[in-house]
């Protein structure tokens, strides 16, 4: 079966054709032609502007959507309240996915998130997130700021303030090794004098996190 051609323009003015049954991983594709009126004949001829995607990372996006033409659009489970402590379902990565992120350059793979947000393309998004995840796991707060080309001016008072204000309690006698809480810094048993103070050292440092925005970084970094 012939499907129609959907032609797509990047940033840089580049067009692009792709089939409707490719491009229908893309959320903000499919909205627009549908909302539009674009999926008759008539109107596949009218180019889509994607104003926040250059070529070079539509082209992945579009690759990426061309390999995974067959499956259907990925729809986000909506979370439970009641599931605050569940463990969370782990993502999979397929092989192919693996090998396709894998060869990219750490500027390219952030700006086809941005891509794949942009476009709402949200599989190949939650992808490229677990493999940022990963790359990062375990790291240290230094080696985290490396890694995003990020300037780390904290002064070890500026941390010290950062982890008074966000000290977790643990209930006393719990044993932190359980799943759901945290260990205190040696993972033995909470005291009272650990109470308040109890950080698990195998996890990536949490303070950097909520301290940047991927955009801001990309931008500051790659631009």
């Amino acid at each position: 079966m012939a499907f129609p051609l959907v032609q797509l323009t990047s940033s840089d003015e580049i067009k692009f054709e792709v089939a409707r049954n490719v491009i229908k991983q893309s959320n903000t594709v499919n909205t627009l032609m549908t909302d539009l009126g674009m999926d008759d004949d008539d109107s596949n001829h009218i180019p889509i502007p994607l104003p926040a995607v250059a070529s070079a990372h539509l082209k992945l996006v579009i690759e990426w959507c061309d390999h995974h033409k067959d499956d259907e659009p990925f729809e986000e489970e909506e979370e439970k309240e009641d599931t605050v402590y569940e463990e969370k379902k782990k993502t999979v990565i397929p092989e192919w996915d693996q090998t396709f992120l894998k060869v990219l350059s750490q500027g390219d793979l952030f700006y086809l998130a941005l891509a794949a947000n942009y476009m709402d393309v949200k599989m190949l998004l939650k992808y490229i997130v677990v493999t940022i995840a990963n790359a990062i796991r375990g790291l240290s707060d230094v080696e985290i700021c490396k890694y995003f080309n990020v300037e780390r001016d904290f002064t070890e008072a500026d941390l010290e303030a950062i982890k008074k204000d966000n000290a977790v309690e643990i209930p006393l006698g719990f044993d932190g090794r359980e799943e759901g809480f945290e260990s205190n810094i040696n993972g033995n048993r909470c005291t009272e004098s650990d109470e308040g103070s109890a950080l698990n050292a195998n996890r990536t440092p949490w303070y950097v996190t909520p301290l940047i925005s991927i955009e801001t970084t990309i931008e500051e970094s790659f631009g």
